[in-house]
Formats: structure tokens, sequence, C-alpha cells
């Protein structure tokens, strides 16, 4: 059915909000059977009304069927009691991310530390080691987990709440993503927020933390990034740490992508960079006294470690292409 391009962009809009706080599962059969009820909805009331479909009806339609959140937690019923409805498929994401990457990092070290071990390579599936991986993890991750809540609760806290109160207006629906760019999710965006912060936190109050865990001999080893010769700069890190966590909740208050947040975005990217070239300047890569078999892996490792800051450009660069291309001129959405 072809609608109106002002009808057929705000029931995209709609559409899309909605899909934004469903599970990915979810997704499509929802928008389906979303978009049939509101054509559905559509035809009464203008045959009710006797008037053409157009951007108000619309309108008024879409408000009758509810906020798009409202709508999406009608279909989604799995329990969200941790950190509130809003924040919730950002804790969840966040412990998939964090809890899978610390097994992937601790596994692997240790393979590492019992290779290189004194002893000579041994099997890391003795159950003492087994033992003490699973000790090292549950206290990391216990820890981490922690950190996300404290975090995601004072920001569903903190965040007003003034939309979810006042009378709102479909109108107000962020733009559709723009195909060339990363969508804008407010749960993607919150993540990143929390991580944020998580890192400040971890690289100010608990820095000999930051650091190499594995299991070695049988024996917890933590060897921090210091032993092995990096330097740190944490002016300049908590100064682009301050600046992305200020774009991430300028984000979130908007929820849509504007020009100027999107340069802001390119700015911390070459920010990014410089840091990174700052610690790779100054840094002198050695063996820690504590893992002297290292020194067989030292150069490898340091090939990709004095590439970080030319990586690091690769996104930002990509990002200024992205803008100054032309936008293609908008289609006509049809149902």
């Amino acid at each position: 059915m072809t609608w109106d391009k002002d009808v057929s962009d705000l029931i995209a809009r709609y559409l899309h909000a909605v899909s934004e706080g469903l599970p990915r599962p979810l997704r499509d059969d929802v928008t389906r059977e979303l978009r049939s009820l509101i054509e559905d909805k559509l035809e009464d009331r203008a045959q009710t009304l006797a008037q053409p479909i157009d951007a108000a009806l619309a309108a008024y339609v879409l408000h009758e069927i509810g906020r798009p959140a409202d709508v999406a937690r009608r279909y989604d019923l799995t329990p969200q009691y941790l950190v509130g409805p809003r924040f919730y498929p950002a804790f969840m994401r966040i412990l998939k991310i964090g809890l899978a990457g610390l097994a992937v990092m601790l596994l692997f070290s240790t393979l590492v530390g019992q290779v290189l071990s004194p002893q000579g390579p041994h099997s890391v599936w003795s159950l003492a080691t087994l033992g003490r991986l699973l000790t090292l993890y549950f206290q990391i991750g216990i820890s981490f987990f922690g950190q996300a809540v404290i975090v995601l609760a004072i920001l569903e806290r903190t965040k007003p709440a003034e939309r979810m109160t006042r009378d709102w207006d479909v109108r107000d629906l962020p733009e559709l993503p723009d195909a060339r760019e990363e969508p804008m999710s407010i749960a993607g965006t919150a993540v990143g927020a929390c991580l944020t912060v998580l890192v400040a936190v971890w690289l100010n109050f608990f820095p000999r933390s930051v650091a190499v865990f594995m299991v070695m001999d049988d024996q917890s080893v933590v060897v921090p990034l210091s032993d092995f010769g990096i330097h740190l700069p944490m002016l300049a890190i908590d100064f682009w740490l301050a600046l992305a966590l200020t774009l991430k909740l300028v984000m979130i208050a908007q929820r849509r992508w504007t020009q100027t947040t999107r340069w802001a975005q390119v700015g911390l990217g070459f920010l990014a960079a410089i840091v990174l070239f700052d610690i790779v300047a100054h840094s002198t890569l050695s063996t820690p006294s504590a893992m002297p078999a290292l020194v067989h892996l030292l150069a490898p490792l340091s090939v990709l470690f004095y590439a970080m800051p030319l990586i690091a450009l690769i996104s930002p660069l990509k990002r200024i292409v992205r803008l100054l291309r032309p936008r293609p001129a908008t289609a006509t959405a049809s149902a």
C-alpha cells in the first residue's frame, strides 16, 4: 500500500523506534504485525472521520497506539528488573561483551603462561590450573558486574525522565539512520557511556590492575603494564574519556545523530590517535622480570604496539569521507 511521503516517513520512524526497544529475534515479526495494525487503524479512522489519510491523521493514530517504548514492552515479556527498562538492554550487552572477552583473554594468557613456564610446556587442563583460572575469572567478573550495575543505576536515576511523563508527539521521533553510517542506538550508546566510566575508574583508582592476568605454574600471576615499559599519560587519557562520555550523554539526550555530534566523533578519533602516539613515543617495551620467557613474543607484539596510532586513524578518516560524500536524495517510502 503506497502512502503519502510524510505519512510513510512518520510510520517508518515509529516502527524503527519500536524495534529499537525489542530483542533482534522479535523485530521483523513485530514490525510486520505493527505495520498491519497501523494500516488498519488508518483506514478505519479515515472512513470514520471522512477525511484523507495525511500526516495529521497518521500522527493521531500513532499517538493512540502508544509510545514506542511502551509498545515494545508489550511485545517483549522478558523480565527487566535489575537497572530499569530503559538501560536493561545496555546492561545485558555489557555483560555479554565483557564476560566473554574476559574469558577469552584469561584463557589465552593462561595458555601462553603454560607454554612459557620455566618448567617447560605442560598441560593447562590440570585441576589446579583450572581452579585458579576459574577463581580469577569470577573475581574479575564479579567486580565487572558490580561496576556495571552501579554505573547504569546512576545513569538510570540521573537521566531526565521528562520525556516519559510529558505528553509526546510522534513527530519528535528520531530520523531513520543513514545507511552509510552506524545507526543511533540508545542501548548501544549507553553501553559506550558505561564502559567509558568503567575504564576511567579502572585506570585512575586501580592502576596496578591495568595488567596482564594469567595462571602460570598453577599460580595466579598479575603483571602490570608498567612492567612492560608501557607509559600511560593519565592526564591526556582522562581528558579524552571525559570528552567521550560527554558526547555519549549528549547523544542519549538527543536520541539522534546530528552534524555536530558526527564531527565531534571525528575529532575524538583524531585525539585518540594523538594519545596513542604519545603512549608509543614514551614507552620502551621490555620483558618483565616475572615473565622472562616472553622475550620470544615481544618482537612480533611490538610491531602491533607501534602501529596502534596509525590503526586508530583509519576510523576518523573513514568518517570524514562519509560526511563529505553527497547524501543521496531520499526516495519516497512505501509500505
